[in-house]
């Protein structure tokens, strides 16, 4: 853990960088290593955290079949959504901006080939 703001509460103090595409299974690699959201303890394993909402949703793990890029975008939409329901902006530091960057340009292009 390093140091920094949490992206959810805005505390200062320790952070971890949380991965918002996660993975496509348990000890898999991550969906998108890059693109991170930095959150403090509690906003990202607590009760109440990040990985308690995406296992309430169902997003945590794609489901078998998924399309993955969906399932990317659905993640990064709900941490949108629960940063502001925080009334906190979901901001992404350069390397993760850019990582978000190239999974909406993978999405258009998926868009763009669909019938």
């Amino acid at each position: 853990m390093t140091r920094g703001l949490c992206t959810m509460c805005g505390r200062l103090g320790p952070i971890h960088a949380h991965h918002a595409t996660g993975r496509p299974r348990p000890g898999a690699g991550y969906l998108d290593g890059a693109l991170t959201i930095p959150l403090c303890p509690g906003c990202h394993v607590g009760a109440g955290g990040t990985h308690a909402v995406l296992r309430t949703v169902r997003l945590e793990w794609p489901a078998p079949g998924a399309d993955f890029t969906a399932h990317r975008l659905r993640r990064v939409a709900l941490h949108a959504v629960v940063a502001a329901d925080a009334g906190r902006p979901l901001a992404f530091a350069p390397p993760s901006a850019r990582a978000l960057a190239a999974l909406l340009r993978e999405a258009a292009t998926v868009i763009e080939g669909a019938p």
